[in-house]
């Protein structure tokens, strides 16, 4: 084989192992191993060694970056947990291995970024309908949240990665004929990101909608200051508008409603039933649900004997979600402002026996796209954690409780933090120091990769880890690259929300792109 097919053959073995990766992101994480394993297996046996070597020694923004993945072998000096450090290298080995592959490989031309981000796109769009198949309960798939529909990795990653899709066909849409080749592929462009829009929004991934409506202003400014066309900029502008003002509005309107409360006399409430057995109440704990108050009109023994005679589930055991589902009964009935009593039960349908049984406490999941209870959720949370400290069980509250948690151990180790291996530790002990309200298996980490980063290494350890991240970005001018800006705004608003970097497929998720765009390209244009 002569030196110029080989080099062929490297070269096409290079790009199509970036398009399996790109593939295997949304699909499989064990083929996102054998990608890799390709690339760098492909990489070493096309030597160049000496040339690879000068490359990346002279390339001072690769250095810089992979002080990311550095940053955790020096803070071993700091550990006493080993094992635990060697775990967490182990994850974040792609922040190592791709960008001294990628930086140290001949740079992508315009074609094949365009491959790999296609590759990516139908990997997604076929995730999307994988998962809608589960979502009908296709091959006898049962759930009880429809997050366990994304079977392949985490719904928060996958939400992600379907949010960068959107965006990556909207960009296509934006820049024009460059990218189609006939009208009838633009349609279908449209279709799709109409499509993924509403799956996004069906998955219910908080974090991924969030960070949709936080980019999509962004997206639509941009998109307005490159038109010519006077009336599409006043259009991109007005939907920038309203994209930013109506999510805040609609909140409003929920909270307003949430807190329209029935207008009762706790001081005379009614003691019996209509079948003279005793009410229990507690006026002092004013729990809500659609504005009516859980913890009044209580009858034990009739909700037991009623509930028995129409679910198979009994009254003393738990619903599909494993809590008890003698509560899950008595906030649905109050959600419906029925008695929680025997009159109360034979008010349900059956219906709403299957939704108590699956573990609903209110009578709007039925919708299972209602956007009003998706925010209704988390106002709820935050009434019961303000009202009674209580934040199991609750992502958001839980999120305050773990941020609380995580300051106090930044506290404690402010300038190099707990070290590689010891956060887990140090917020073991932190929780019981503050003797907090969670469940030991609710006691989970920050929930933030900025205060991860804080929290590991403290305030140096802090600002070198955004320095590795942005000095990069800007010094080889991919800020120029728009698509990137897309996508590290996506990366930046997951940080605010989750330990982004803390997991295989989050850590290569940013790994891989974000080292395509800014040592694998070198046309900051597409």
């Amino acid at each position: 084989m002569t030196r110029e097919n080989r080099n062929y053959l490297h070269r096409l073995i290079y790009v199509y192992s970036l398009s399996l990766a790109a593939v295997a992101l949304p699909l499989s994480e064990f083929l996102l191993s054998i990608s890799q394993f390709i690339l760098a297996t492909n990489w070493l046996l096309e030597g160049n060694f000496k040339k690879k070597w000068d490359s990346a020694k002279t390339n001072k923004p690769l250095i810089v970056f992979l002080l990311l993945f550095f940053i955790h072998i020096i803070w071993l000096l700091n550990t006493n947990n080993f094992n635990y450090a060697f775990h967490d290298i182990r994850i974040k080995l792609p922040l190592f291995v791709l960008p001294f592959i990628i930086a140290t490989t001949d740079a992508l031309s315009k074609n094949e970024l365009l491959k790999v981000l296609r590759y990516f796109n139908n990997a997604v769009l076929v995730s999307t309908f994988i998962m809608l198949a589960l979502y009908f309960n296709c091959c006898g798939f049962e759930y009880t949240e429809v997050k366990s529909i994304s079977i392949f990795i985490s719904h928060i990653r996958f939400s992600l990665m379907l949010v960068f899709s959107i965006f990556i066909y909207l960009y296509f849409l934006a820049v024009g004929n460059g990218y189609f080749t006939n009208k009838y592929k633009k349609v279908l462009y449209v279709l799709i990101t109409i499509w993924q829009v509403f799956f996004l929004f069906l998955l219910h991934a908080r974090t991924g909608m969030v960070v949709f409506l936080l980019v999509l202003p962004i997206f639509l400014i941009w998109a307005a200051n490159r038109t010519q066309r006077v009336s599409l900029k006043i259009a991109s502008y007005m939907f920038a508008f309203f994209v930013i003002a109506l999510p805040i509005l609609f909140t409003i309107y929920v909270i307003n409603s949430f807190y329209n409360t029935d207008k009762i006399d706790f001081n005379n409430l009614p003691k019996y039933t209509a079948h003279h057995n005793k009410y229990y109440n507690n006026p002092n704990l004013k729990i809500l649900e659609n504005g009516h108050y859980v913890w009044t009109n209580i009858c034990y023994k009739e909700l037991k004997e009623e509930w028995n005679k129409v679910s198979s589930i009994p009254f003393d055991s738990v619903d599909a979600k494993k809590q008890q589902i003698k509560y899950t009964i008595i906030r649905y009935l109050t959600s419906k402002g029925l008695t929680k009593d025997a009159d109360g039960i034979k008010h349900l349908t059956p219906q709403d026996i299957k939704l108590i049984e699956q573990g609903e406490t209110n009578y709007l999941a039925a919708n299972k796209l209602s956007l009003y209870y998706l925010v209704y959720k988390i106002i709820w949370e935050i009434d019961v954690y303000k009202k009674t400290g209580d934040a199991n069980h609750h992502s958001v509250t839980q999120r305050y409780e773990f941020l609380k948690t995580a300051f106090a151990i930044i506290k404690d180790n402010f300038w190099f933090g707990t070290g590689t291996g010891d956060v887990d530790d140090a917020f073991k002990k932190k929780y019981d120091e503050l003797n907090t309200s969670l469940d030991k298996k609710h006691r989970l980490r920050a929930h933030n990769q900025l205060v991860t980063f804080f929290v590991t290494f403290g305030i140096i350890g802090f600002f070198i880890s955004l320095i590795a991240i942005f000095y990069p970005y800007f010094i080889t001018k991919t800020h120029q690259l728009f698509l990137a800006n897309i996508f590290l705004f996506i990366i930046i608003f997951s940080f605010l929300n989750e330990d982004t970097l803390e997991t295989q497929m989050g850590v290569t998720f940013f790994s891989f792109f974000y080292t395509i765009f800014v040592f694998g390209y070198k046309n900051k244009e597409l």
